[in-house]
């Protein structure tokens, strides 16, 4: 038996087809069609959609974006994501990572560093579409060349904590990695898998070394 849901929505179908002209400007409307995402008082993200009727929840909040704004969410949890409304542009909103709420970071206690840009350095982070990027100078690997890696040390710390923050502001971060100094003296590098683009973004890090440099 068809349910009344699925009659509902093949009569809006056969709907649109007629008002778009046909099947092929129906699906020219359709990839063009803003999506429409749902989201809470507090911009948690429940669901997106290009369906039209859908029944909501009474304190859902609803915004329409690009299907280019739409791409970060596709395939991806959209517990990681944010719906964020401009302070100051009436009606705009953003879609936007979440911080990372776990794991607090006081900046004062740790003596966190940011990782200015520059050429020469001890130690280097590059932040590509999808990865970070960290290496370590030839000249730091040649002062290590007589230790096993395994027992190096700088500090007498044995592992480098990167932050991926917001500009300028260490508290409000996105992703840490720990990086052992075995890995960056016995490697070329280390690659580290991110989940989204975060080149706009600030690395800070605890500094063991001289010189960090953000390539």
């Amino acid at each position: 038996m068809v349910s009344k849901q699925a009659k509902d929505r093949k009569k809006r179908f056969l709907e649109n087809k007629t008002a778009a002209g046909g099947i092929s400007a129906l699906i020219d409307n359709s990839i063009l069609r803003p999506w429409r995402v749902y989201f809470n008082q507090e911009g948690e993200i429940m669901c997106f959609t290009k369906e039209e009727g859908m029944a909501i929840q009474p304190d859902w909040l609803t915004h329409d974006f690009t299907p280019e704004q739409i791409q970060v969410l596709k395939e991806k949890d959209l517990s990681k994501f944010l719906v964020k409304k401009d302070p100051d542009v009436d009606n705009r909103y953003t879609i936007e990572i979440k911080p990372i709420e776990t794991v607090y970071i006081n900046a004062d206690d740790d003596f966190l560093y940011k990782i200015p840009e520059k050429k020469l350095y001890d130690i280097q982070v590059k932040i590509t579409v999808s990865t970070m990027v960290i290496k370590l100078s030839k000249k730091i690997k040649k002062k290590y060349k007589d230790v096993y890696p395994i027992s190096a040390t700088v500090n007498g710390s044995r592992l480098l904590k990167f932050y991926i923050t917001a500009k300028d502001d260490p508290h409000d971060m996105y992703h840490y990695s720990i990086v052992s100094l075995a890995d960056l003296l016995s490697k070329e590098e280390v690659i580290i898998e991110l989940e989204h683009d975060m080149r706009d973004y600030d690395v800070f890090t605890n500094k063991l070394f001289d010189v960090y440099a953000r390539a």
